[in-house]
């Protein structure tokens, strides 16, 4: 009892390998880059920053398993892809496209039309790939959610900006295109949290 082992050694498997490069749209290699890879629903992650060629790894994942991969830079995001299908060995060559951002801004305001400093605003991707980005609301209650790539998007609020975000559903699906700016977005945050989106305008 109470006996103590020191120098016991645990070998970690790495698992399976995904592995490629992240180019602009003329296929230059983006260094620098945020890439994250996510199975379904987010239930295992793996992450990497390019190197100044734009290549990656995104080791720990397990055969048969799908694995979304996207990726971010300051005004940039991932075209979105299908998810990468992992067999028994690893995944290489994989190609990541950086395109221009979109975003969705606007206000978060209270039951009483006051605006919230310091409340949280989350775009999630409507589909399994786990993309998603946050926002903290600033003076007069504005935001701005960029690095987001085409899709529809789940919007989710809370009170702070490092979340819990969210109710039982959503609050709005934003769609966006390819670089779109989505502008006037209000957002009423009740009592409980909750809220409602108001007054939405696209543009491009």
């Amino acid at each position: 009892p109470g006996q103590f082992v020191e120098g016991v050694l645990f070998e970690l498997e790495r698992g399976l390998v995904i592995a490629g490069r992240v180019v602009d749209q003329d296929g230059n290699g983006v260094g620098s880059v945020r890439v994250y890879g996510s199975t379904k629903h987010g239930q295992m992650r793996s992450d990497d920053q390019t190197n100044d060629y734009g290549t990656f790894e995104l080791p720990g994942f397990m055969p048969a398993q799908e694995v979304y991969v996207h990726a971010y830079k300051d005004g940039l995001a991932s075209r979105p892809f299908e998810a990468v299908q992992i067999g028994d060995v690893d995944v290489t060559g994989l190609q990541i496209v950086l395109v221009p951002e979109a975003s969705i801004s606007g206000t978060i305001v209270d039951a009483q039309g006051n605006p919230l400093t310091g409340a949280g605003v989350y775009a999630q991707a409507t589909d399994d790939s786990g993309r998603g980005r946050s926002a903290g609301s600033e003076a007069g209650g504005k935001f701005m959610i960029g690095q987001l790539g085409a899709g529809e998007y789940r919007m989710y609020a809370s009170r702070s900006a490092s979340g819990p975000y969210g109710g039982p559903s959503p609050l709005e699906v934003v769609t966006l295109k390819e670089g779109q700016k989505v502008e006037g977005l209000r957002l009423v945050l009740n009592v409980a949290g909750e809220g409602e989106l108001h007054d939405i305008e696209g543009r491009v």
